[in-house]
C-alpha cells in the first residue's frame, strides 16, 4: 500500500504515515524475536520508502 501511496505522489498522508510505521514496527518486532531474515525483508522495504520519499521530495521542491 505505501508503494502505491509514494508512486500516486499523493504527498505524505495519513494513511502513508501509518504505512511506514507499521513497516518500521514489524521490523523491530521481528529482529527483536530472532527472526532476522524476515525482519532485514521489512528492513529493506521500509528504507526504500524513506528512500523514495526523500526523492520525491527534492522533485518537488525542485532539487533533483
Amino acid at each position: 500500500m505505501a508503494t502505491y501511496l509514494i508512486e500516486e505522489n499523493s504527498g505524505l498522508s495519513q494513511e502513508l504515515r501509518r504505512n511506514i510505521f507499521i513497516l518500521n514496527s514489524l521490523q523491530r518486532t521481528l529482529y527483536e524475536n530472532g527472526e532476522t531474515e524476515l525482519g532485514k525483508k521489512y528492513e529493506d522495504a521500509f528504507n526504500k520508502h524513506l528512500s523514495s520519499l526523500e526523492i520525491n521530495d527534492s522533485v518537488n521542491r525542485g532539487q533533483y
